[in-house]
């Protein structure tokens, strides 16, 4: 169940009418329309260029969770073209077989080869990046470490949700409300929605994520491509109001 720290949130250096009354329920809680974000958006690629930066100095014990969760991912892409490829292709049993693979099922081969390629390459960049010596993991040092590089922005919305469940709302909300107004991410987390990101992180309930969706007037089933820029702002305000006045 989450608890708030206090009944009225207000941001450091904001003015008394940006602060965010926190209820028990979410019927009576006071719109926040027309809040605007509260820096300027840069391109893409010099967002990239940043993040190319930041991974290069990141605490190697984070670099080793990311490496974790690619691993698990090229796991899935080996079973699903494991699954894609008939039985009749092994070598050990070919003379004797005869099958047929569909176009669809190779044009499927294709595509799980290619974001296993990615995944690799990513795997040795981030290999290559680790000190030359013993990695001590010690999870405070993952969550400011996860926290610092979700907040400078991420345009791979698969590296921000391994961020969302290595950090809790308290650490995590206020980060991603950073990212959302460092990076324009409407074009680069295709098919994903707030409510999936939000509810990703560790201590997300329905309640809260509700809560941050109504605040930002974004409905439930919305995702990041169809929301506007006044809805992003809308929600980095609502989420970093909501995440520090958080407790477990």
């Amino acid at each position: 169940m989450q608890r708030f720290a206090s009944p009225t949130v207000h941001r450091a250096g904001a003015p008394a009418s940006l602060a965010c009354t926190v209820p028990a329920g979410l019927s009576d809680h006071p719109s926040v329309k027309g809040r605007r974000s509260r820096r300027a958006i840069p391109p893409i690629d010099a967002a990239e260029e940043e993040h190319r930066r930041v991974t290069e100095t990141a605490c190697p014990a984070w670099r080793l969770v990311q490496i974790a969760e690619l691993v698990r991912r090229a796991e899935e892409l080996h079973l699903r073209a494991m699954h894609l490829l008939p039985p009749a292709v092994r070598a050990e049993i070919l003379e004797d077989a005869a099958a047929r693979m569909p176009a669809a099922e190779i044009e499927q081969l294709t595509t799980a080869a290619a974001e296993g390629a990615e995944i690799a390459e990513q795997i040795r960049q981030l290999a290559q990046s680790l000190p030359d010596q013993d990695v001590e993991i010690a999870y405070e040092d993952v969550r400011e470490a996860a926290a610092a590089d979700l907040a400078r922005g991420m345009i791979d919305a698969e590296r921000v949700l391994v961020a969302a469940r290595t950090l809790d709302v308290a650490t995590g909300w206020p980060a991603l409300a950073e990212a959302l107004q460092v990076v324009d991410i409407r074009d680069s987390w295709v098919g994903w929605t707030p409510r999936r990101m939000l509810s990703a992180f560790r201590g997300s309930g329905r309640q809260l994520v509700s809560l941050a969706l109504q605040l930002a007037e974004i409905p439930p089933e919305t995702a990041y491509a169809d929301c506007t820029p006044e809805q992003i702002a809308r929600l980095a305000n609502a989420i970093d109001e909501l995440g520090r006045a958080w407790r477990p």
